[in-house]
């Protein structure tokens, strides 16, 4: 039983030591080798990659803000082309209110005017026709 053991140690020292068995774990340790930098060249071209599209994302959003902004900006123009319209169409119509009043008191004056003309013309009439009569 001893020789057995002692045998089967001596083989398997003899066996790890081997050339072929050195041979066996390098071209696996190179297969892993080669596997890793593979893995790590796929990582690294998937973040140059994200970086691409964070950068383009980043332009898209600068671009979006510049648009937002001047969107902004002319709404801020209409709304203050608006209220200054608002106010000018505010005092035009304080102005025709005005005028409209002025109108309505030089028409009551015109009333007068034209009555007080109608019976100068009935008065002179009369008195060209006392005139006619006496004559």
């Amino acid at each position: 039983m001893k020789k057995l053991t002692l045998v089967c140690l001596a083989l398997s020292l003899l066996l790890c030591s081997s050339p072929l068995f050195a041979q066996e774990s390098y071209t696996i340790t190179v297969a892993q080798v080669d596997s890793l930098s593979r893995n790590l060249q796929e990582l690294k071209d998937l973040i140059t990659l994200l970086r691409l599209n964070l950068d383009s994302y980043k332009q898209t959003l600068q671009a979006t803000e510049k648009e937002l902004q001047v969107s902004r900006s002319n709404l801020v123009k209409a709304e203050n082309e608006s209220n200054t319209f608002i106010l000018s169409l505010a005092n035009q119509q304080k102005m025709l209110t005005e005028q409209s009043g002025l109108l309505k008191s030089a028409k009551k004056s015109l009333r007068r005017l034209r009555r007080k003309d109608k019976a100068k013309n009935v008065l002179f009439a009369i008195i060209v026709g006392a005139l006619v009569y006496r004559r």
